[in-house]
């Protein structure tokens, strides 16, 4: 059996999206090519591709009160 390319990998974690938000993160985190999942910046690169195209919307997300902010980024399929 022959494992997915990276590609192949994301391709079939954005095919499985529903309407609701999903972490980056944890997107990443289901797009396993072999033994290894890709990374944030890998699976960014891939979402980047399909928001361009129009079929995804991104948001961001600012956790933290006081002191340091932190942003998540949340992606969800356009809704057709």
């Amino acid at each position: 059996m022959t494992m997915p390319t990276k590609r192949e990998a994301a391709e079939q974690v954005i095919d499985n999206m529903t309407g609701e938000w999903v972490r980056l993160k944890d997107l990443a985190a289901r797009a396993c090519c072999g033994r290894y999942c890709l990374s944030k910046m890998e699976m960014a690169r891939f979402l980047h591709e399909k928001e361009k195209q129009g079929l995804l919307e991104k948001k961001l997300v600012y956790i933290g009160g006081c002191g340091a902010s932190l942003q998540r980024r949340m992606y969800r399929k356009k809704e057709t």
